[in-house]
């Protein structure tokens, strides 16, 4: 690739805002950190609510802290499913980037204007 000095690569740098790719990038890495984390809340809980629950509350109380523990690490998967299936089809990180675009200070000009 020749570079020029009159060449200029678009970036968020100059001014006019973020474009579409880079915005579905960031939208994808929220959904996935948030996921991840939802997970990994529902695997804690299931992990060390049921001990602590057992030697402070009665068993019911065990038993409905792993019930919900249970719940959302199962929750958890199939929404990371989900997302990974409608990310495959749909690229839906892209999709929202791009509707974004559609509704912003310049519409569809390929950059997400603030």
């Amino acid at each position: 690739m020749v570079s020029s000095k009159h060449a200029a690569r678009a970036s968020f740098l100059d001014g006019q805002g973020i474009t579409v790719q880079e915005m579905s990038w960031i939208i994808n890495g929220i959904v996935t950190g948030l996921i991840g984390r939802y997970i990994k809340l529902g695997t804690y809980a299931a992990k060390y609510g049921i001990s602590i629950a057992r030697s402070i509350l009665s068993r019911v109380a065990a038993t409905a802290a792993a019930r919900v523990g249970l719940l959302t690490k199962i929750s958890g998967r199939i929404l990371q499913i989900a997302v990974n299936v409608a990310d495959v089809y749909g690229n839906f990180a892209y999709n929202i980037a791009a509707a974004w675009d559609a509704h912003d200070k310049i519409p569809n000009n390929g950059r997400i204007n603030f």
